[in-house]
């Protein structure tokens, strides 16, 4: 762990000279402001697991938790710089032979940084976690996995340029670029893969007063590093040059049509994409908001929808989308078989519906949807062999959540949220169902301005057939306290 730290501050040390030198020397302005500030959260949470579970065995269990942290803030006049760094430290009173106690470092760094005038500018990142693992069947303990436990790193670098030529045309190019790192070691011993994106962009356009366009061309790629072997395999490579017309009917209503024509490349596959669209984009009041786009690409249809109406002390919202993604996740193939981290190129769709209702002293909201995915092996309307198949998921969740200012200075905040799902491994075809119900409560009191008090109860079930059947319910009290 310790190594891992270091090899993290020197890049971040590495990282920041870099931004600081060349086009950015103003970044530094004497109007820069420091603000260093140390926070101490203390938490006990008490424990009664009703079924024994996978490293977790049935009965009470004391979780004493304290976090010690650092917050950095940095502002100037060009460059705003953000910073949190925290230990956990977890210590269980019982069942020491299974439930190890730990300390988990954790840390966050971001830069945003402006040349002169507010251009060039950069935006860079690095975020370190270590976590326990809650993998059925860990590796052994070495010494970059010790205790059970795993780190994951991301790093992001990001530079920009925005620029307005008048005050109706602008253009905009970004290169972004970041690595997700992790020494995590699934059951099958087999470490998970190193994952590389890079997103690059050219834009340029015209705000219509009653007609506009936009020019794009844009290239998506993402890999992954298999740490055995030090292979890297691509596992999606996306290339479009995209045109758009736009036509304002009234000041409320725009519409716009767009063409695009480029390459795709899914792992080893390569075929021609073409794209074709509209979209919407209308507010008819203050309080109505549409805005739309239906496009045509090399997977099938995809959309975005986001829609929104507020009403006196009530806001009704409604989301869908429908898309490529690549998020790995990890997979439990059920029935004793373990898990592993999938990683394909997947079609992602979900819709939700959000009410909110506003009150003098309450705020409620409510929310529904459903979440689903489903293997890529379709481009151009060609069935493509040979691809890594990702698994087919279906999730259907409800989460509703009330908030109740008791005080001026305390809150009562209470919620329920359930959901099913169901998720068809493609290795093996097996059917993993799942069913969860999760209830909390808490009370969070403002001591003083910078001390909080939280006390709080949860009870969660998860039900799943061919896997296994958790219930737990748990009581924390807790402390907090900014310095």
């Amino acid at each position: 762990m310790g190594e891992h730290l270091f090899k993290t501050s020197v890049r971040v040390v590495v990282l920041l000279g870099c931004l600081s030198v060349g086009g950015l020397p103003r970044v530094w302005a004497q109007t820069q402001t420091t603000g260093v500030h140390a926070t101490l959260d203390v938490k006990a949470t008490a424990v009664h697991t009703l079924t024994p579970q996978a490293g977790k065995s049935a009965g009470y269990q004391l979780i004493k938790t304290i976090t010690p942290g650092i917050d950095v803030s940095s502002k100037g006049v060009n460059t705003q710089i953000d910073g949190r760094w925290q230990f956990d430290v977890v210590d269980y009173a019982r069942n020491r032979d299974t439930e190890k106690d730990s300390i988990l470092p954790s840390g966050l760094l971001k830069l945003r940084a402006f040349g002169h005038q507010n251009e060039p500018g950069i935006d860079a990142s690095v975020e370190a976690k270590q976590v326990k693992s809650t993998l059925t069947v860990g590796a052994a303990p070495t010494p970059s996995n010790t205790a059970n436990t795993y780190t994951d790193t991301t790093y992001r670098l990001s530079p920009f340029i925005e620029h307005e030529l008048d005050s109706e045309t602008r253009i905009a190019a970004r290169i972004d670029r970041s690595l997700t790192q992790s020494n995590a070691i699934e059951v099958t011993q087999k470490p998970r893969p190193d994952i590389q994106k890079s997103d690059d962009m050219l834009k340029l356009s015209r705000q219509p007063t009653s007609l506009g366009y936009a020019l794009q061309w844009h290239q998506h790629q993402e890999k992954s590093k298999d740490k055995v072997s030090g292979q890297t395999a691509p596992i999606l490579n996306e290339r479009l040059a995209q045109a758009t017309a736009l036509y304002t009917l009234t000041p409320e209503l725009g519409m716009g049509l767009s063409s695009g024509k480029g390459s795709v490349r899914i792992e080893t596959q390569s075929r021609p994409q073409t794209l074709y669209g509209m979209q919407l984009n209308w507010r008819p009041t203050e309080r109505t908001v549409l805005n739309t786009e239906m496009q045509k690409r090399y997977f099938g249809k995809a959309w975005t929808l986001n829609a929104s109406h507020t009403m006196r002390g009530v806001v009704f919202g409604l989301n869908s989308d429908r898309g490529v993604s690549t998020d790995g996740k990890l997979v439990d193939q059920g029935f004793d078989k373990g898990t592993f981290y999938d990683v394909a190129a997947q079609i992602r769709q979900s819709t939700s519906g959000k009410m909110t209702l506003i009150g003098r002293r309450d705020t409620t909201t409510i929310e529904a949807g459903l979440v689903r995915t489903s293997p890529l092996t379709v481009i151009n309307g060609e069935s493509i062999s040979g691809l890594t198949t990702a698994s087919r998921t279906k999730t259907y969740f409800f989460d509703a959540q009330l908030a109740h200012k008791l005080t001026p200075h305390s809150t009562l905040t209470t919620g329920v949220r359930w959901d099913k799902g169901a998720t068809t491994v493609a290795a093996t075809g097996n059917a993993v169902f799942s069913k969860g119900f999760t209830w909390r409560a808490s009370v969070n009191n403002a001591l003083t301005p910078d001390t909080t008090a939280n006390f709080g109860l949860k009870r969660q079930i998860t039900r799943s057939p061919s896997i296994t059947t958790s219930d737990d319910a748990e009581m924390f009290v807790g402390l907090g306290h900014r310095f």
